[in-house]
C-alpha cells in the first residue's frame, strides 16, 4: 500500500497524505513519495498542484516513531534532507500548489501548508509546531517568519500557540475558510479557478515575483520584472490570451 495517492484531471495533479490512522504523520516512505510526486509534477501536463491530508487531519507532522530518537543519526539525517527537500520542491515549482488544511497542521505538516502558495482551510483548522514539547526543533520556520512576523512565530515555536482557522483568515494565511466537509471541494474549485484564468507561464512567472519581492532589492526585483514581462510578450500563450481580450 502506498501512503500518497495521486491522481491528475485536466491540469490538477491532487497528492492526498494517506496515513489517516496515524494523523498522516511524515515517515520516511511518506516523505520520499511526496519528494518523488512533486518532481513529476514538473511535467508540462500539470498545471496546479493541491495537496490534501486523508482523514480528519491535514498532517501532525513527524511520526514520532519513526522519526525521532533514531539509534542511527544517518536515518535520522536522510530523513530530515527528504523532508527538506520537498519543502525546498514546492518552493521552486513553477506552478501554483494549494494546501488544503483540516484538523492538525503541526510540525511538518504546517510547514508544508506554509509552503504552498494558496491554502483554504476547514473551520476545525489549527496550525502549530509542537516539536520543542517533544525535545526537538522545527525543520523550517522561514515561512513562518514571512507570514506571521518574528514575534508571532516565536510565540508559537517556543510557546507552541496555535492558529485556528478564523485567525489564519484574519492574517491571510488562506485563501477561505470552509466546512471540513467542503474542503476538496473548495480546494478543486481554487485549482480549476487558476487553470482557467491564467495559463501557465504567467502564473509561473508570478509565483517567482512574488517569492523575489520578499528578499531581493528593488533593482533586482525590476529587472527580474521586466525580464519575465518580455518572455511573456513572446510566448503563444499572450498572443492568445490578447486575442481573448478583443473578442
Amino acid at each position: 500500500m502506498t501512503d500518497l495517492r495521486e491522481s491528475l484531471d485536466d491540469g490538477v495533479l491532487t497528492l492526498t497524505l494517506a496515513r489517516p490512522r496515524r494523523l498522516n504523520a511524515l515517515n520516511p516512505a511518506l516523505v520520499g513519495e511526496l519528494g518523488t510526486a512533486l518532481e513529476r509534477a514538473r511535467r508540462p501536463a500539470v498545471r496546479v498542484v493541491a495537496i490534501l491530508g486523508e482523514g480528519s487531519s491535514f498532517c501532525s507532522g513527524a511520526d514520532v516513531d519513526e522519526s525521532l530518537g533514531l539509534p542511527e543519526l544517518g536515518a535520522a539525517e536522510a530523513f530530515l534532507s527528504a523532508l527538506a527537500s520537498v519543502l525546498r520542491a514546492i518552493h521552486v515549482l513553477p506552478k501554483p500548489v494549494i494546501a488544503g488544511v483540516q484538523g492538525h497542521a503541526a510540525g511538518g505538516g504546517a510547514e508544508i501548508a506554509l509552503e504552498a502558495d494558496l491554502r483554504i482551510a476547514a473551520r476545525d483548522a489549527q496550525l502549530w509546531f509542537p516539536d520543542v514539547g517533544i525535545g526537538s526543533t522545527p525543520a523550517s520556520t522561514w515561512q513562518l517568519v514571512r507570514a506571521v512576523g518574528k514575534s508571532r512565530a516565536t510565540r508559537m515555536v517556543m510557546l507552541r500557540e496555535r492558529l485556528g482557522a478564523t485567525e489564519m483568515a484574519e492574517l491571510g494565511l488562506v485563501h477561505e475558510v470552509v466546512a471540513p466537509e467542503a474542503l476538496p471541494g473548495a480546494v478543486a474549485a481554487l485549482a480549476r479557478r487558476l487553470c482557467e484564468e491564467a495559463g501557465p507561464l504567467s502564473l509561473g512567472f508570478a509565483k517567482q515575483g512574488i517569492d523575489l519581492a520578499t528578499t531581493a532589492d528593488r533593482e533586482t526585483d525590476l529587472r527580474h520584472n521586466v525580464a519575465a514581462m518580455l518572455a511573456c510578450h513572446l510566448s503563444d500563450e499572450q498572443r492568445a490570451a490578447v486575442e481573448r481580450w478583443r473578442t
